[in-house]
């Protein structure tokens, strides 16, 4: 019996699933990152006015210790503990992702134009600026940063971000630079491919894929940044566990749980993140971080 030739949509399942295969460990370890954020993302907390509210203490406080019902206790105005601490750590999480993102982008960006548009005296130039960025501590510009702007988080949002790429650009650029003598570029030269052409199809998903691997290990590092600050009381009212462990300090002898717990969750929290990004960044073969972080 002969064979029978395959529909495109049986070799397009195929060729998928190959695909998928060879990416299982990036799948699993992206979606592991996932569900740590969405499980922080979605919890049942129920406040009412602004993060002030929540940090202060009334005449007659309400706070219980860790018990059946409230495993890490409550606070001062009687909401859970731990639902308060998993909304903290969810705005920490998803500051640090959108900056994260913004800034490994911006850095892609100016890599790219940089690497291809430039002369080689711009290259240097953009070099420089990189490396002089990545001399100075980058949660001294952080601080700096915070207090200047008194906690307005677009200014925040954006100088972090403008900031990341300043401090990556040099390394994404020296990605760009190593795929110039690459093999790819060579075989797509010789099979008559433009060098746009390369550019899109070959370089820009390659350096990509490193940058996401940037990316996870960047979150982590920023949402630690984002607790210090918030703990300084330099991020305004938004809630945040680095506020409540500075607000639960003062009460530590009346209620000390209302600072330790949260505490355990922002070190739980950040680990697991910590642990996803680094073996993402292995996945993807990424150069370690620069030296200011």
């Amino acid at each position: 019996m002969a064979n029978k030739k395959r529909s495109k949509v049986a070799r397009w399942g195929a060729d998928l699933s190959a695909k998928l295969y060879q990416r299982r460990n990036a799948i699993s370890l992206v979606s592991g990152y996932l569900a740590v954020f969405f499980w922080l993302l979605f919890g049942n907390v129920e406040t009412a006015g602004t993060g002030e509210s929540v940090y202060e203490t009334p005449g007659v406080p309400q706070w219980s210790p860790p018990a059946r019902g409230h495993i890490f206790g409550t606070t001062a105005s009687g909401i859970d503990l731990f639902d308060i601490s998993r909304l903290g750590m969810a705005t920490s999480a998803a500051f640090a992702i959108t900056v994260s993102a913004l800034g490994v982008g911006f850095a892609l960006l100016s890599g790219w134009l940089i690497a291809f548009t430039s002369g080689a005296e711009n290259l240097r130039l953009a070099a420089r600026v990189s490396e002089g960025f990545g001399l100075v501590p980058s949660f001294f510009i952080f601080l700096v940063l915070a207090a200047g702007s008194e906690g307005d988080p677009t200014v925040i949002l954006v100088g972090f971000s403008i900031l990341i790429g300043l401090l990556y650009m040099g390394q994404v650029h020296s990605l760009f630079e190593e795929r110039k003598s690459g093999g790819d570029v060579t075989a797509g030269l010789a099979l008559g491919m433009s060098r746009t052409s390369i550019v899109w199809k070959r370089d820009l998903p390659a350096v990509a894929k490193k940058c996401f691997g940037i990316f996870t290990v960047l979150v982590p590092l920023v949402m630690l940044s984002e607790l210090t600050l918030s703990f300084l009381g330099l991020m305004g009212d938004r809630i945040s566990c680095g506020r409540l462990i500075a607000e639960g300090s003062a009460v530590m002898v009346e209620a000390p749980w209302v600072s330790f717990y949260p505490g355990i969750m922002a070190t739980v929290v950040i680990s697991i993140f910590a642990v996803l990004g680094w073996c993402v960044s292995g996945v993807c073969k990424c150069k370690p971080m620069p030296r200011a972080f």
